[in-house]
């Protein structure tokens, strides 16, 4: 499928620098303390785009690391558990609020701690740019998030 212009000149943009777009965007609204909702569908975007190109180099993402603990958990520990519904638990928040199913009963409602999922999806995305090796490209709105939810101990050694 083609792509209509509408008028103007069409340009290319690169989806890594989309998502860190979306990260800034993200983290700002966070820091804002307003926005919850468009914070984590923002980061979401963000986390689910990294998450692409680690896999494209053959890095695990978030997603690919909680799946595999899913599954080991599945065998190692407890075989009644369903992988498919760790990993819909695990992406449950950015989906429940994007999507509306008429056909599941109460959808039009969404129960969420919203700045905990908004600040756990900012982490997910952080942490695949980790994954990357690419920290040097965080947003600096997202490294402030990171500096104010994370709990710093000292070691005495």
């Amino acid at each position: 499928m083609g792509v209509m212009n509408l008028g103007g000149s069409l340009e290319q943009y690169n989806k890594f620098n989309i998502a860190l777009e979306y990260l800034d965007v993200a983290s700002n609204l966070f820091l804002s303390g307003h926005n919850y909702f468009s914070c984590l569908h923002l980061a979401g975007a963000a986390e689910d785009i990294i998450g692409k190109y680690c896999s494209s180099v053959e890095i695990k993402s978030e997603f690919i690391k909680y799946k595999e603990s899913a599954i080991a958990w599945q065998s190692k520990v407890d075989p009644s558990l369903s992988v498919k519904d760790a990993l819909n638990n695990f992406n449950y928040p950015k989906n429940t609020i994007k999507h509306f199913d008429l056909n599941r009963e109460n959808d039009a409602q969404v129960t969420l701690n919203i700045k905990y999922e908004a600040e756990s999806m900012l982490r997910r995305a952080y942490n695949n740019l980790e994954n990357l090796d690419m920290l040097e490209c965080t947003p600096s709105s997202l490294v402030k998030v990171i500096e104010l939810t994370t709990i710093w101990i000292e070691s005495d050694s």
